[in-house]
């Protein structure tokens, strides 16, 4: 049993593949892969190392058949935030879900990734 997707991503029209189908497309891989924001208080090279982990992350937890591991996603990017830019990173990846948090200046992130919802913060 294969499942319509339909995903609309500025001109690009996916509306007509199926889950594996577009797993599989380069083109929209290359667009999904991306955080798209909503919400970005962070220094140009903070965003773009950030860009770069979440699609790393993408790539190895995110983008299978199945169920995405959105927990061992969450974790590996605050431990590499963590490593890299101080502690108390909060690191949130999943679908549905809201929030209404607190964050240091100039270190909030939220946007989406595809069809998930991205929210890294530091508190």
């Amino acid at each position: 049993m294969s499942s319509n997707l339909t995903a609309k991503l500025g001109d690009l029209d996916y509306s007509d593949y199926n889950l594996k189908e577009l797993i599989e497309n380069k083109e929209y891989n290359n667009v999904i892969k991306k955080i798209h924001p909503i919400i970005c208080e962070m220094d140009p090279d903070l965003y773009s190392y950030c860009q770069d982990k979440i699609s790393n992350i993408y790539d190895k937890y995110l983008n299978v058949e199945g169920q995405p591991n959105f927990e061992e996603a969450a974790r590996i990017l605050k431990s590499d935030m963590e490593k890299d830019n101080g502690p108390t990173w909060i690191c949130i990846i999943g679908q549905d879900f809201s929030f209404n948090v607190k964050s240091q200046k100039e270190a909030c992130l939220y946007g989406y990734l595809g069809h998930f919802g991205v929210l890294l913060y530091k508190c």
